[in-house]
């Protein structure tokens, strides 16, 4: 859900922008490769070195599940995002994903390349939607997505995140755990290692404000 929320408005703001339908689409499903053209990081959204990672909750507090404790750093020069969403499958509530999807559609517009409509509809399968489904998804179940606004939040020092530790040595250490535990352990797998994280505290960015589109054009550019 969040996911298409996010990209709704990425596709919003790259037509206003005239950058294109294509490109904003372009950066759902994406990665980003550290400077020194090491090892690639999936991203939910991302280009330019602007990475966004959408997490949508149940709960009526701003708490995500993060399911893999890499998800939350950042490459070597990248700016990091969550984009913190709320819905929770409720009888009384008033959205349903197939909107959702229905509103990307027109965000799109009608006259929309359909090569573009191809690629969103291929992306669409990785989270398990089926446009063959859509009668299915007619009959499903109502979100309540109003437990709090929209919008990024920046990945940065005062964020508390899981961090690994990068110091080198002789240096203090910078990770969140001991030598040899958690994911410094030769017997843990790191990318194993899910928490939730409670953002409640943090400064976000709300969904439509100028400092949200700023970050969303500057992911959409052309270099």
């Amino acid at each position: 859900f969040g996911e298409l929320a996010f990209l709704e408005d990425l596709i919003t703001e790259a037509k206003l922008r005239q950058e294109g339908v294509g490109n904003a689409i372009l950066c759902w499903h994406n990665s980003t490769m550290d400077e020194s053209g090491g090892d690639e990081t999936p991203r939910d959204f991302a280009q330019n070195k602007i990475a966004v990672e959408v997490k949508t909750t149940s709960n009526p507090d701003r708490k995500h599940l993060i399911s893999n404790i890499k998800q939350l750093i950042a490459q070597d020069g990248e700016d990091l995002y969550i984009f913190s969403a709320s819905a929770k499958p409720l009888r009384s509530g008033t959205h349903r994903l197939v909107d959702q999807y229905r509103k990307v559609k027109q965000a799109m517009g009608e006259h929309a390349p359909g090569s573009d409509l191809k690629d969103f509809h291929d992306k669409l399968k990785v989270p398990g939607f089926f446009v063959s489904d859509i009668d299915k998804y007619e009959l499903s179940s109502p979100f309540r997505v109003d437990y709090f606004n929209y919008g990024l939040i920046k990945i940065d020092e005062n964020v508390k995140i899981f961090r690994t530790n990068t110091a080198i040595e002789g240096e203090e250490r910078n990770g969140s755990f001991m030598p040899g535990e958690g994911p410094e352990s030769p017997h843990v797998d790191g990318q194993s290692i899910s928490y939730v994280l409670d953002l409640t505290g943090c400064e976000v960015i709300e969904r439509g404000t100028p400092g949200y589109k700023n970050v969303l054009f500057s992911m959409l550019k052309s270099q």
